[in-house]
């Protein structure tokens, strides 16, 4: 959990000036579940709508999901574009996030700027937690002792595939 709360705290002061102190603060619960939530709904061609687009358009009393993924969406937007007011407004040093609101004047949508905000914890989070849990486990795959019925380490070719 400290790779965790370390990457989305580094996040956080650059995006919002908020530095987060403890492992329980809701912006790493925030990042936490919408990694786990991208990682069960972002499989190619798992839902209907993805091979027929048109389904987007029925009742949502005969097909539900699209309506829910916009009452979600809906609901992570105004939280991200709440935090980026709150992290303008509170933070005496320059974020990111008041930088993007200079824009609102100009015609930049709340859901814009949430978006370009809230992309900083599945850009800057995610794919460091990642990365970090790959590091350890490659260091960790050093260790592991591999043998084939023959009693020889299996040896792969420029392919991949195994060879002798």
């Amino acid at each position: 959990m400290a790779i965790e709360r370390y990457s989305t705290s580094v996040v956080s002061i650059i995006g919002w000036g908020r530095r987060i102190a403890r492992k329980d603060d809701p912006i790493v619960e925030r990042a936490l579940e919408m990694m786990h939530i991208a990682a069960q709904i972002f499989v190619p061609g798992d839902y209907w709508m993805e091979t027929l687009p048109i389904l987007q358009y029925l009742p949502s009393w005969l097909y539900a999901l699209p309506s829910q993924l916009k009452g979600s969406m809906d609901s992570v937007n105004n939280y991200w574009y709440a935090l980026s007011k709150e992290g303008s407004e509170s933070s005496k040093d320059m974020c990111f996030s008041r930088y993007v609101l200079q824009f609102e004047k100009e015609g930049l949508q709340p859901q814009e700027i949430a978006g370009l905000t809230g992309n900083l914890i599945g850009g800057g989070v995610v794919c460091t937690i990642i990365l970090v849990h790959l590091m350890i486990g490659y260091d960790n795959f050093d260790n592991v002792e591999f043998h084939s019925r023959s009693g020889r380490l299996p040896r792969g070719n420029s392919r991949g595939a195994k060879g002798d």
